[in-house]
């Protein structure tokens, strides 16, 4: 526990999953929202169904009551440059912000754009151009405060 509030983290490897997971873990609102920062490029959809995911994962440690079988309690609202604004629905309405990167297996950061170098030229196999990246998100008061500060935008 920080002195100051609560933080929660986690951590996940980029990868396609089917549209039935998709259904059971995101709210119509989210999947609509993926649906505009994704389009129809299968790895966008991986690399930000796994930031959607990781943010729900770090609010609801932060939270401490994990997922628990829910995770439709926490609803990625809105993205800015860096972070996800989540809203929990239960037991208290609340907000927290999220901040994500995308590294590699050895924690390196990575371009946050699907580059050539790791694009799969066979695009019907979601995600597998992010093969060895990972999102890792968190929540802070330091990304509560730093969003205050910013407006959302992150440097």
């Amino acid at each position: 526990m920080h002195p100051d509030g609560a933080v929660g983290i986690d951590i996940e490897r980029v990868s396609g999953r089917s549209d039935g997971v998709e259904t059971i873990a995101l709210a119509d609102t989210e999947r609509a929202l993926l649906a505009g920062l994704a389009g129809a490029d299968l790895d966008l959809r991986a690399l930000w169904f796994t930031r959607f995911w990781t943010a729900k994962e770090a609010v609801a440690k932060a939270d401490g009551t994990g997922l628990a079988g829910q995770p439709k309690r926490f609803v990625v609202e809105a993205v800015t440059n860096g972070y996800l604004r989540v809203g929990v629905v239960d037991p208290e309405p609340h907000v927290r912000w999220v901040a994500h990167d995308l590294i590699n297996a050895v924690g390196e950061r990575q371009d946050d754009h699907t580059s050539p170098e790791h694009t799969s030229p066979d695009h019907t196999r979601p995600g597998h151009g992010m093969a060895d990246r990972y999102v890792v998100a968190w929540t802070s008061p330091e990304v509560e405060k730093a969003v205050r500060e910013n407006e959302g935008v992150r440097t």
